[in-house]
């Protein structure tokens, strides 16, 4: 009984995240009100209000042994001609296998940032962020949390008939909660992510690859501290469905906030949106 209510929730749970994807995937208008008015805004915002929410971090549900993970995210534009954007990620630690099927711990990450477009050969963007919080909504010896602010260099190149893009960032942790005053052993100020999409055009049509990497310490000197994650997605061609299939792979610490201090290596299968 109680893996047939984990299957009913992971089942609604995929029903909800599909169609967050069917509304993301929709062809946003690309050009604004030429005249910045309120009366502008407003019909703009009614006429396209569905497209207002974007994808920011991967959507993802992956099954593992012992905890399954659920990621969902995503930004929303806050002006009109200004490109400053609240983003949010939320990532959930599901115990499936366990006899009330719990969930032992959700991450909340909302942020606020402006993303300086340059779309020039090599260089894409910029994001700076001042103000980004993390934190897994307990009390007392469980409570773990922080701020954080990051500027954040994202790169687009071409790769014989693939696309590279890299993303490096500089961050500083801030108000640390006590219950984790140690939490930069495990999370640095550097992070890389490396994405390659598009490879084996005429087997998926959906096919990426990403890894990413950030050390231990407060300057980044304990690389065995820190974490890395790796994750391929693929939807073979032919087939009519909207998610990809997706395999990631997760070593190190700090993967949840509750157990940052725990060291892990897991595989976990899933579907990404």
């Amino acid at each position: 009984m109680n893996q047939l209510r984990g299957v009913i929730l992971l089942l609604l749970m995929l029903a909800v995240l599909l169609s967050f994807d069917l509304f993301a995937n929709e062809v946003i208008p690309e050009s604004l009100p030429s005249t910045v008015t309120a009366e502008n805004v407003y019909r703009f915002d009614q006429e396209n209000s569905k497209f207002s929410f974007t994808k920011f971090e991967p959507t993802y549900l992956v099954y593992g042994e012992p905890l399954t993970k659920l990621q969902f995210s995503f930004k929303y534009q806050l002006f009109v001609d200004e490109e400053i954007f609240f983003g949010y990620a939320q990532l959930i630690f599901w115990d499936l296998g366990a006899a009330s099927s719990p969930i032992v711990d959700v991450n909340y990450a909302p942020n606020l940032f402006y993303q300086w477009e340059f779309n020039r050969a090599f260089l894409k963007s910029i994001d700076i962020s001042p103000f980004g919080h993390v934190s897994n909504g307990r009390y007392g010896a469980d409570s773990r949390g922080y701020n954080i602010a990051y500027l954040q260099v994202n790169a687009l190149a071409s790769l014989f008939n693939n696309t590279l893009s890299v993303s490096a960032r500089l961050s500083k942790l801030y108000d640390i909660e006590d219950t984790n005053s140690d939490i930069t052993e495990f999370i640095s100020p550097l992070e890389l992510k490396i994405l390659l999409t598009e490879f084996f055009p005429r087997v998926f049509d959906r096919g990426e690859l990403y890894f990413r990497i950030f050390p231990g310490g407060s300057y980044g000197q304990y690389w065995d501290q820190g974490g890395q994650e790796i994750g391929l997605s693929f939807r073979p061609s032919g087939i009519k469905i909207i998610p990809a299939f997706f395999v990631q792979y997760y070593g190190g610490f700090a993967e949840s906030l509750l157990f940052y201090k725990r060291q892990e290596s897991l595989t976990r299968f899933g579907v990404i949106f």
